[in-house]
């Protein structure tokens, strides 16, 4: 089996962004210590981009310290996107329908030919 060529990259790459019908934006993560020495975790907004959300979660993923956590979500993400496990992704867009609803990234982030994929589970406040 030979290896997709660029030009095939590139074609899945775009069909599967035009595919994703919501809306987000990569909340970047970092920290600064409080008063007590403890960190405090802040989240700075990317652009909005186009994603696609899967909201049948429930399986199960591997935390970094190896606690198990059930997913809420999958996020589909264009193939260029920043995203690392500390982040959190905000769907600002259900189908062209304004919805607000944040999620943190609770697995690795896959990539594949046509783009990435994280697990998530939803934020409460």
């Amino acid at each position: 089996m030979r290896a997709l060529q660029s030009n095939e990259l590139s074609g899945l790459q775009t069909a599967q962004e035009s595919a994703m019908m919501d809306t987000c934006i990569i909340q970047a993560y970092s920290s600064a210590d409080d008063d007590y020495g403890e960190p405090l975790a802040s989240y700075t907004d990317g652009s909005a981009i186009s994603c696609g959300l899967n909201n049948r979660g429930g399986h199960e993923v591997q935390d970094s310290d190896m606690t198990t956590l059930i997913t809420d979500a999958t996020i589909r993400l264009p193939i260029d996107t920043v995203v690392k496990m500390q982040d959190r992704v905000q769907i600002t867009h259900r189908f062209g329908v304004s919805a607000v609803s944040t999620y943190e990234v609770v697995g690795p982030v896959r990539r594949g030919p046509s783009g990435l994929q994280v697990d998530v589970k939803a934020v409460t406040v």
